[in-house]
Order: C-alpha cells, then sequence, then structure tokens
C-alpha cells in the first residue's frame, strides 16, 4: 500500500512540476546498477550510512535532456550527481535514474519501477521523498 501511494505521488509530482532553470570515507555513487526495464541509476549515500540504522531522506533527481542515453557518466555533469562526484555530502540518499533515451521524456513506468527497488533495497523514510530535476526530467505531463 505505501509503494503505491509512493508511487502515485512521483507520477503526481513529475506531472504536476514545471521545468527549472568522492571522498574515501564517504559511500561512492554506483554506477552501472540496472533495475527493471533496464533502468539505469546512480546512489548516493550518506557519510556513516552502513554503520547506522535510520532512515534517511530520498532525494530524486532527474536530469536535463543533454544526459540521457547509455552513458550513466553523463548524469554527473550536472546537479546533485555532479556535486556529489566533485566530494560534496549530504545528509540524505539520492537517487538518480538515467533516461535511457536522448530525444523522449522519462519513461514514468520505468522509474516508478526503479524507485520501488531504492526504496526495498536502502533505508529509505517513506515520509520524506522529494522529486527535483532540471528541463527535461520534469516536463513529463505538464499542464497546458
Amino acid at each position: 500500500m505505501t509503494r503505491r501511494i509512493l508511487s502515485t505521488a512521483l507520477v503526481a509530482a513529475l506531472g504536476m512540476c514545471t521545468p527549472g532553470a568522492a571522498h574515501a570515507d564517504q559511500v561512492a555513487m554506483t554506477s552501472t546498477a540496472a533495475v527493471k526495464s533496464d533502468l539505469k541509476y546512480l546512489i548516493y549515500t550518506p557519510n556513516g550510512y552502513e554503520t547506522s540504522n535510520d532512515s534517511y531522506p530520498l532525494v530524486v533527481w532527474l536530469h536535463g535532456g543533454d544526459q540521457g542515453g547509455g552513458d550513466i557518466e553523463k548524469v554527473k555533469s550536472s546537479g546533485l550527481p555532479k556535486l556529489i562526484d566533485d566530494g560534496k555530502q549530504f545528509p540524505f540518499l539520492v537517487f538518480s535514474p538515467q533516461n535511457p533515451s536522448e530525444e523522449l521524456l522519462y519513461p514514468l513506468e520505468k522509474v516508478e519501477a526503479a524507485l520501488e527497488e531504492i526504496i526495498s533495497k536502502y533505508r529509505v523514510d517513506r515520509s520524506r521523498i522529494y522529486v527535483v530535476g532540471y528541463s527535461r526530467g520534469l516536463t513529463q505531463g505538464r499542464p497546458k
């Protein structure tokens, strides 16, 4: 039930948004993971995640149009993934799915499947899931 509500919230958030403009002791981003529907993603866990039993907020970062395709490293070229790659630390999880297309909008069913997997694998505080991103990442289903 909770997973269904979170999935619905993600779809609603994506549809209602308008376009907007590693240290050794830190857990590095994983860049080769694949989930249902072959969606690649980066995942960031905060410093101390492994030794804690706490649940963490989750930020879903949706990239812009020039970062889609098959090269997951392109996702690190802007936004939260770039800051993390440059060594910035955050007190929350960051999930950065890659749109498999360089031309089309994010496939919502793939993002939903990936989000479900992240929630099941990581200690996510289900009351604190946030969706942010750039251009193509937040234009899906935008009201006219």
